[in-house]
């Protein structure tokens, strides 16, 4: 059996709360070397370094909690506003708006315990068709649950809708199902939209190709 560290957590979504004045985070954890933990984040608010948050990391069927202190912000480039970001198997890219980094410095040791917690992924940029009221059209992949997909798109899309979509992995063309549970300005990406699809029951063939782009996306 695996052994559970922060490391296992790398990828997934997380919550962080700053201790000195309770304020909540949210993002995502992009990496983890020994004892030093990377988070990004969109948030405007004020960061001092020395703050200490209580960091939250759900994965697969287990969470963890771990006290970690900011060493390092990563600052936003002015000169370039974002990072040329590519499109997952085609010659396409995006401008992708850079989130802010915070490196922290984990103190004490990680606790984890059994969780039920709905785990998201963050993916590559994988290309996404998706059949609406709207027409055809295109976005491409930001995280994958077993219950759901967040993708981004120039195209609006009807909350409560029903659609029918695609997503193209290195697993194959796995096509689906679902409803749309919100479409909103994505605040990471001008001119986009942030659209979250709850799936309906995945065909049987579909299934464990899904459950393998969960557990492996990249």
């Amino acid at each position: 059996m695996a052994t559970i560290s922060a490391a296992s957590f790398v990828g997934t979504r997380t919550r962080f709360q700053r201790l000195r004045d309770a304020k909540i985070f949210s993002g995502w954890i992009e990496s983890c070397d020994g004892d030093l933990i990377t988070l990004s984040t969109n948030t405007q608010a004020a960061i001092q370094i020395g703050d200490v948050f209580r960091i939250e990391g759900y994965g697969h069927k287990v969470s963890m909690i771990v006290n970690a202190q900011i060493l390092r912000v990563g600052q936003l480039d002015l000169m370039s506003d974002g990072i040329v970001a590519g499109i997952s198997g085609t010659k396409s890219s995006v401008i992708e708006a850079k989130r802010v980094t915070f490196q922290m410095r984990m103190s004490g040791p990680s606790r984890f315990s059994s969780s039920n917690e709905n785990v998201r992924i963050k993916t590559p940029l994988l290309p996404v068709m998706v059949k609406s009221s709207q027409g055809e059209i295109q976005g491409f992949s930001l995280d994958v649950s077993m219950q759901g997909i967040g993708f981004t798109t120039a195209a609006v899309l009807v909350a409560d809708e029903d659609i029918e979509a695609a997503i193209q992995t290195k697993y194959g063309m796995l096509s689906f199902r679902g409803n749309v549970r919100y479409c909103t300005s994505d605040r990471d990406r001008d001119g986009m939209y942030r659209c979250g699809i709850h799936l309906d029951p995945l065909d049987r063939t579909v299934s464990p190709k899904w459950e393998m782009l969960v557990e492996n996306p990249a």
